[in-house]
């Protein structure tokens, strides 16, 4: 060790005056802010893995729990979590890369900065990062030091920009954890959707600022740029109240889920303590370690009374204030009733009277539905109190799309699920042109020109069947927005925010409403997947169910007035998820038909709820089929409208379905309705391709020959399901 010392020494005393290496020793034991910084994180983690029991994965409520950061929460007052979540980790992995940099960066940094200077940067930067984070993506929790580490470097760039010709030798060591990890974070973040570049970027532009400001020469002898540490001061503070303002902190209002639980801290004390030993309570019976009579006593005088005082005292507050009050009150105090009306059945149901039983299960269902309406009203009031992004507005996506590259890609639905548009399609047709819409309105809505997107739907809503097979631009429109929500890895809390933007962005609109209720559903069969019910789980339907149920009510606060075509197609989809009956739904249907006649999705939805695999028959099926293809007035039946919809009911059930002989179609009726059909349609190729491929499930070697001439140069392969293909009915022909 002494000959080494003396090597350095020999350096040191060979060095001009004003050295860096001569200025400053070796990295040593006192970079004790570095040391406090790492120790900091170290201890959070393992007080984290302690309570969860993990160190592989915290999920989002353990870590905004911890202090993440989140806009919503930010906004909400917490504003200490732009300090708290530069010391929470993800997982051992993450914390591990983070301090392995900062234990090198940091002694560096705070070698030439100095310990106090470095404690600032650290957490100023990282402050900094954490506003660009959520003015980035306001919605989601960020959380770990490399937005900090981020801003030491941008101080290191500052420095060494400065006095480039008195670098030290021994800082070239550092640089290589933190090229690494540099290359790393932007890499992943422009690669994957979990990683917070917004965060790195702000916290090196931080650390840019900061940097300057706190900047000193090695030798101390020249004095401070002060003229240069003003402006960048002036600047740093600049873009904090820019990025305040633009995030709602200037002008942020507490929702009314803040207000509620400011002024009911009651109700939500009492009520998590009465679930509590409700859940414990119901454990106990359903293992039988607590008789029926001892259950009875303590939902009596444990249970029933915070319900009973909840109900008179939410009723009393949501009277008085009528609709001008918060709109959590009414549906909470209805949630209360129910629960004491439901556990007064569960007292009742000791006797195990199938009627008490069955009153109690009743209770349970209503109280579900009320539950599932207080979910959805949270959701809502949380999207419409969430920022706009930053990266949501028009010059933002035009530098993605035209200077990055990340030009907007039409989210498809799986070919399991949809048939695609094949590549003979006519671009002209129905299928290639709803196909075209649809992506249009996924970009529009993704990138956040909302008047645009409700333009398109107003203007293609005027005339429902548009396109040369009957279809329509405007069922395109919805179409591509249910695949979007469905496939699309949009989460429903961003695009329940996309929808409220909508919302506020085209005034007295009634589609963002609608877009709301599409979300919900296609949320609820993100839970239940689209198997058959005896192979979903018990948790997964429960999921489905409330989710459906959010769906409907978004539907159902919907003024009468303004149900759009889609909302009859919604509508119907939902009643069924809901199970309920085919006649109320029937009734929803005809109330669209006299409105919109020729929207052709609610048909459809119709013929999926009278199918035999959705507790129909065949025998419901043709009797809906002869009524709505009366025309109005003339009690004729319009031979075109009744093979479409058989067309439609055999594509339903499976690519080879025969109407005919399965179902009850008439074949004379059927005959001249595919002749008529095709000349109310003669440009359409989808449909002279659906009336050829009906006369090869038909058996009928005639009249498929003569249409499959027809057809030679009009092949629509979206006409043909992959169990029925055009060359499988050559070969069955000849």
């Amino acid at each position: 060790m002494g000959d080494h010392q003396e090597t350095i020494g020999d350096l040191r005393a060979n060095l001009p005056a004003g050295s860096l290496l001569k200025a400053y020793s070796l990295p040593s034991s006192t970079t004790w802010a570095t040391v406090l910084i790492i120790a900091i994180n170290v201890v959070v983690f393992v007080a984290m893995a302690a309570t969860s029991g993990s160190i592989w994965a915290f999920d989002p409520n353990t870590l905004a729990a911890w202090g993440g950061n989140s806009g919503s929460l930010d906004l909400s007052g917490q504003w200490w979590r732009l300090l708290t979540y530069q010391f929470v980790h993800i997982n051992i992995l993450h914390i591990a890369i983070n301090m392995w940099v900062l234990w090198s960066v940091g002694r560096l940094v705070e070698k030439l900065f100095g310990s106090f200077s470095l404690l600032f940067i650290y957490l100023a930067s990282g402050t900094f990062a954490g506003l660009v984070s959520i003015g980035w993506i306001p919605d989601q929790v960020s959380v770990g030091a490399s937005g900090s580490i981020f801003g030491l470097l941008g101080a290191l760039v500052v420095f060494l920009s400065f006095f480039r010709n008195d670098i030290p030798l021994w800082a070239l060591r550092y640089w290589v954890p933190a090229s690494i990890f540099v290359l790393v974070s932007l890499v992943g973040g422009a690669t994957q959707p979990n990683v917070d570049n917004a965060a790195h970027i702000g916290g090196l532009i931080g650390g840019l600022i900061i940097g300057a400001t706190t900047i000193r020469p090695a030798d101390r002898r020249h004095p401070l740029p002060l003229q240069r540490s003003a402006i960048a001061a002036i600047a740093i503070s600049g873009f904090a109240v820019a990025l305040l303002w633009y995030v709602g902190a200037l002008q942020y209002r507490s929702s009314a889920l803040d207000e509620f639980a400011s002024t009911h801290r009651w109700y939500l004390s009492g009520e998590a303590q009465n679930l509590r030993l409700w859940q414990t309570l119901g454990t106990q019976a359903a293992s039988q370690t607590v008789s029926q009579d001892e259950l009875a006593k303590r939902f009596q005088t444990d249970i029933l009374p915070f319900w009973n005082d909840a109900s008179a005292r939410l009723g009393k507050e949501a009277e008085r204030s009528g609709d001008k009050g918060n709109p959590m009150v009414p549906l909470v105090a209805e949630f209360a009733r129910l629960r004491f009306e439901w556990a007064k059945a569960v007292i009742a149901a000791q006797d195990n009277a199938p009627e008490h039983i069955q009153e109690a299960l009743d209770d349970l269902q209503k109280t579900n539905v009320v539950q599932a309406k207080m979910d959805r009203l949270k959701l809502l009031i949380a999207a419409g109190n969430m920022p706009r992004p930053l990266y949501d507005n028009a010059p933002v996506n035009w530098v993605m799309g035209h200077v990055l590259g990340h030009a907007w890609a039409c989210v498809e639905a799986p070919q399991a699920f949809e048939k695609s548009v094949g590549a003979t399609d006519s671009t002209s047709d129905g299928p290639y042109q709803r196909h075209a819409e649809g992506c249009l309105a996924q970009q529009l809505f993704m990138t956040g020109d909302y008047a645009a997107l409700d333009a398109e739907v107003r203007k293609y809503s005027a005339n429902l069947a548009d396109l040369p097979d009957g279809s329509s631009h405007y069922e395109g429109v919805w179409s591509g927005l249910d695949t979007l929500f469905s496939y699309g890895r949009i989460s429903v809390t961003e695009a329940l925010r996309r929808a409220a933007l909508w919302k506020r962005s085209v005034k007295d609109s009634a589609e963002p409403s609608l877009v709301e209720a599409l979300i919900f559903r296609d949320w609820a069969y993100g839970a239940r997947g689209y198997g058959i019910a005896s192979s979903v789980s018990g948790t997964a339907m429960a999921m489905y169910l409330a989710r459906a149920e959010m769906s409907a009510e978004s539907l159902r606060v919907i003024n009468p007035r303004e149900r759009r075509p889609e909302w009859y197609t919604l509508s119907l989809g939902v009643d069924r998820d809901l199970s309920i009956p085919s006649d109320d739904q029937r009734a929803t249907f005809d109330e669209g038909n006299a409105r919109y006649r020729a929207y052709f999705p609610p048909y459809r939805q119709m013929l999926v709820s009278l199918m035999p695999r959705w507790g129909g028959s065949t025998e419901l099926v043709d009797n809906f089929i002869l009524a709505v293809s009366m025309e109005p007035g003339s009690g004729q039946v319009d031979p075109a409208l009744y093979a479409r919809l058989y067309l439609t009911y055999g594509n339903l059930e499976r690519g080879d379905f025969n109407v005919v002989e399965a179902a009850k179609a008439d074949p004379a009726l059927m005959k001249s309705g595919l002749e008529a059909y095709r000349k109310r349609y003669p440009n359409s190729d989808y449909v002279l391709n659906a009336v050829t491929r009906f006369a090869c499930t038909d058996n009928d070697v005639f009249a498929y020959r003569a249409l499959r001439k027809t057809m030679q140069n009009r092949v629509s392969l979206t006409a043909w399901p992959d169990a029925l293909s055009v060359a499988s009915c050559d070969k069955w022909s000849n």
